[in-house]
């Protein structure tokens, strides 16, 4: 309903924040290079066909812009001599679930398999050793919410109740 925005860079917010708006394409470029080899890549998870197939690159239409169809998850990630010198982090606001933690590198952010829309997005490149970026919600302790098949908690005596987990993942305290 709004179509392309115009760029944002260093952190700032691309989308919409509590205007319910799915995110249907996204370009990502990098502006100064200088020098140094590589590109960002990025793809996306839509809805109804899951993860692009190719990774975009440099500016290049990711999603379904137009077509109506959300934009569920994306990855990010830097090639070559900047994936040698920088850290690429993101973090993406979700339908029902607001800002999520900052995933980095190619890692997944976003969710799979719940339906629910991405509606904006921060991108933040540090160097390489640096601190990553103040989480956003201190509730989202994730970067990405996956359907899970199976959660559980378990008690352990003298720690009490220990927070759930999913999917075969050790619950408990192990030594």
């Amino acid at each position: 309903g709004i179509g392309w925005q115009s760029s944002v860079q260093d952190g700032n917010i691309s989308g919409t924040e509590g205007k319910s708006r799915q995110l249907e394409g996204m370009m990502i470029s990098l502006q100064r290079q200088g020098n140094i080899s590589g590109n960002i890549e990025y793809r996306s998870h839509l809805q109804s066909s899951g993860w692009e197939s190719s990774w975009k690159k440099n500016g290049e239409a990711s999603g379904a812009a137009g077509e109506g169809r959300r934009i569920e998850a994306i990855q990010i990630r830097l090639t070559g001599e900047l994936a040698e010198k920088y850290d690429i982090y993101y973090a993406v606001h979700i339908q029902n679930k607001g800002w999520m933690n900052w995933a980095k590198n190619g890692a997944a952010a976003g969710s799979q398999g719940q339906s629910l829309r991405l509606e904006g997005i921060r991108i933040q490149l540090v160097e390489k050793g640096s601190n990553a970026p103040e989480p956003i919600n201190s509730k989202n302790r994730t970067a990405f919410s996956a359907v899970h098949l199976v959660g559980y908690e378990t008690y352990v005596q003298n720690l009490k109740w220990q927070d759930e987990v999913y999917d075969g993942t050790m619950g408990g305290t192990t030594g």
